[in-house]
């Protein structure tokens, strides 16, 4: 299973649902379970919300923090394979939004770590009246990272304007001194 894939078929599905409207992290990751649930076999995989990583994570270790929750969790029935998709969503984003992705970002490269076969960050923007290039920021936070996929096209729309969306999984770090 690969979750890019995923997560794409999800926006493209997102978009053409014009009753769909995304109003912040809970709203998003309950519209992608819902998706998920369809699109996975369930008799291959399963799918959890707000899971406690101390109860999923195969290798124990000490730096999984004992509150640390993983928004998206999807295992194999028959098997070791686990997965990860945590999940944000922010109005205007700002210095604490970048901050706790950043964050979320390396929680997902620790699961990678200890035997979660594969992680991403789902990450859903409004910005008014503008279109935001985030991989630029995430390009220029420390660690540097690089986005797997990035929708620059509004894949929804709400009286706000619209939502753009990125995904990007770890594994994919950019020197930190790279120039931009």
């Amino acid at each position: 299973m690969l979750l890019e894939p995923l997560i794409k078929d999800f926006v493209s599905e997102f978009r053409t649902l014009l009753h769909v409207e995304l109003y912040n992290t809970a709203g998003l990751r309950h519209e992608l379970v819902s998706y998920l649930d369809g699109a996975l076999s369930l008799e291959n995989y399963g799918v959890q919300v707000e899971r406690k990583a101390t109860a999923v994570v195969l290798e124990p270790y000490e730096a999984v923090s004992q509150e640390a929750i993983l928004d998206i969790y999807i295992f194999e029935r028959a098997g070791k394979g686990q997965f990860c998709i945590q999940v944000m969503a922010v109005s205007s984003p700002d210095q604490g939004s970048w901050a706790e992705a950043s964050k979320n970002i390396r929680f997902l490269e620790e699961l990678s770590a200890h035997g979660f076969r594969e992680t991403g960050f789902f990450f859903a923007y409004q910005q008014p009246g503008q279109h935001l290039e985030i991989e630029l920021i995430f390009q220029r936070s420390e660690p540097s990272y690089s986005m797997v996929w990035q929708e620059l096209t509004p894949a929804s729309h709400d009286s706000k304007g619209p939502w753009m969306y990125c995904f990007i999984q770890p594994g994919t770090v950019v020197p930190a001194n790279k120039n931009t």
